[in-house]
């Protein structure tokens, strides 16, 4: 193993090591806190009460379980462009990547209840990724334009192709960031987390920029705060 390749191994550790029992605990706590609560209170609770903290520790759960995939994902990533003779093999049959990408939007927007926010305009274009990969970055990318502004903003999609690349444009009027925070983006790392309580790992952006080189492709971010903040996906076509 070279010494690049064990450094790299070595922060992935301790990046692991150092958030993923913080992350993990909120949504743990839901699920405990709201099945002690039913244990306790069955006889008790009405049938919608019962519903509705069965939601909570469901919701729960499916936050939990997406932690644990985006970890796992983003390990497998990291340690991929570690070692490049890893690299997955890639797909050799293009997708259209238009009805991939509207689909996707329509399910977070439903999910975040902001369907009335949501825009999408795609020109129409084949893209030789995985539907898989593709279908992460929009889910990534989308879930952090939807958490980062407020219900009643627009969140836009765009999407226009050239000769040899198409460029997706995800648009929010959310808090923004500054020079300093785009150029300091990683894994784990969340900005002002103590001045907005947003929870959240931060590895959707990670995730989405390493799926993106995988491809050959860029993920660029333009934002100032209390602005609209950007992400610019291209792909080669």
């Amino acid at each position: 193993m070279d010494k690049k390749y064990r450094q790299k191994l070595e922060n992935l550790r301790g990046s692991i090591t150092l958030s993923l029992p913080h992350e993990l605990r909120t949504p743990l706590m839901g699920i405990l806190n709201g099945s002690e609560l039913l244990k306790e209170m069955w006889d008790e609770l009405e049938r919608d009460d019962k519903l509705r903290m069965v939601d909570i520790v469901q919701h729960s759960a499916q936050r939990l379980q997406r932690l644990i995939l985006n970890y796992l994902m983003y390990a497998e990533l990291e340690l991929a462009a570690a070692a490049p003779h890893d690299t997955p093999t890639l797909p050799e049959k293009s997708i259209n990547l238009d009805p991939l990408v509207a689909e996707v939007a329509g399910q977070k927007a439903q999910q975040a209840k902001r369907e009335a926010d949501l825009s999408v305009d795609l020109a129409e274009a084949t893209v030789l990724i995985s539907e898989d990969h593709l279908r992460k970055i929009v889910e990534e990318l989308l879930d952090n334009a939807f958490k980062f502004s407020k219900a009643g903003t627009a969140v836009r999609i765009t999407g226009i192709r050239t000769d040899q690349h198409y460029t997706l444009a995800f648009v929010d009027h959310g808090r923004g960031l500054t020079a300093k925070q785009i150029a300091d983006i990683g894994a784990y790392m969340q900005f002002e987390r103590k001045l907005h309580e947003q929870q959240g790992s931060g590895l959707g952006l990670t995730i989405a920029r390493r799926l993106v080189e995988l491809y050959g492709g860029k993920l660029n971010i333009e934002s100032t705060p209390d602005q609209p903040t950007i992400v610019y996906v291209t792909l080669p076509m």
